[in-house]
């Protein structure tokens, strides 16, 4: 079932990029459908390990009281992949252990990756 929208909040399609910013940093998912998210997400507390686990979990779950937005932007300058195919490539990536790095390899550059094919990330 999908989530309940009000009329202020945003109604991500499959395949979109779905963002948050926080005080120092942002955190990205991939919207797959019916309410989820896939998301890069850190196996310990700490920013500074260098190991993530993809994850499957409800939006609201995920940005809970956050202020959360569709990011779209890459659309003009890559071709976004077909929302099929990124919803198909989320779903088979849920629960890998991926290297993480802030700079190099983290939740953006999961997420632009997945939805164009070419990891990026603007936020550092």
């Amino acid at each position: 079932m999908a989530p309940t929208q009000f009329d202020d909040e945003p109604v991500p399609k499959p395949g979109d990029l779905i963002q948050v910013s926080h005080s120092v940093y942002q955190h990205w998912a991939v919207y797959i459908g019916d309410g989820y998210v896939v998301h890069l997400t850190y196996l310990a507390k700490c920013v500074t390990t260098e190991k993530a686990m993809v994850k499957m979990d409800r939006l609201q779950d995920v940005f809970k009281n956050s202020d959360w937005n569709i990011n779209n932007t890459l659309d003009e300058e890559y071709e976004p992949l077909p929302a099929h195919v990124v919803v198909m490539a989320a779903r088979r990536l849920v629960d890998s252990v991926m290297p993480y790095c802030v700079l190099w390899k983290n939740c953006e550059h999961f997420a632009t990756e997945l939805c164009y094919g070419k990891p990026e990330s603007r936020e550092i």
